[in-house]
């Protein structure tokens, strides 16, 4: 999630439980029997995936509404939050400050990522 820029939006999804750090998730791996855990960066080049990884690289099909309501992300948001997040979104987007916000989370995406793959070996 740190390189997610809807966080900006939705600062909730920080401390959801559903998302663990790298690190984290390795230590559970470790904890469950696991001898080695490894984490493996990926990076979505289209939004076929129709997940908020892969659509953060394309606002104008977040902003629309119709994809991200369909995200794990959104599900356990309320319909006005979703309203809500969706409205600023657009207003920012209008305004150019989403275009800018994106950029500022660009190094961290370049980083870590849109998302890790996760290895163990028994």
């Amino acid at each position: 999630m740190e390189a997610n820029w809807i966080t900006e939006y939705v600062p909730s999804l920080r401390s959801d439980p559903r998302y663990h750090s790298e690190a984290e998730t390795i230590q559970a791996l470790r904890d469950a029997g696991f001898v080695r855990g490894a984490a493996s960066h990926m990076w979505y080049t289209d939004m076929e995936d129709g997940s908020a990884q892969a659509l953060k690289h394309h606002p104008r099909a977040i902003i629309d509404g119709a994809h991200i309501t369909n995200t794990s992300l959104f599900h356990r948001l309320s319909e006005a939050e979703i309203r809500a997040v969706i409205g600023t979104m657009r207003h920012d987007y209008e305004s150019g400050r989403l275009q800018d916000l994106i950029a500022r989370y660009q190094p961290l995406v370049q980083r870590n990522g849109d998302g890790s793959v996760f290895t163990a070996w028994p």
